[in-house]
């Protein structure tokens, strides 16, 4: 499956350049090599199955630093998107909110 909306593709991007910055470029391509090898996950799938890429992160870097990486995701998230949303989100979350706002 292929990333194929513009909404998804930005979503992949902020992922991408999240990750990147938290971890580095060489660590990012072993996270996306390490999801797609275990959970059978594509990095352009990220933004349909969010729940298994969570699943994935805190299985590599166990819960407290999943969370981390998910927070420097979600900021990402917020600021491409400018969603100003107060209360802690999730990244399903704010994938959901970002694709309701597309409707």
């Amino acid at each position: 499956m292929t990333v194929d909306t513009p909404i998804g593709e930005k979503i992949i991007e902020c992922v991408d350049t999240a990750l990147e910055r938290a971890l580095g470029g060489s660590a990012k391509y072993v996270i996306y090599f390490y999801l797609e090898k275990d959970f059978g996950l594509k990095k352009n799938e990220i933004h349909e199955k969010p729940e298994t890429f969570c699943r994935g992160v805190s299985s590599i870097f166990g819960e407290e630093g999943a969370k981390i990486i998910e927070e420097c995701i979600i900021q990402k998230m917020k600021q491409s998107f400018k969603l100003k949303q107060r209360h802690k989100s999730t990244f399903v979350e704010v994938i959901l909110t970002i694709k309701g706002r597309q409707k």
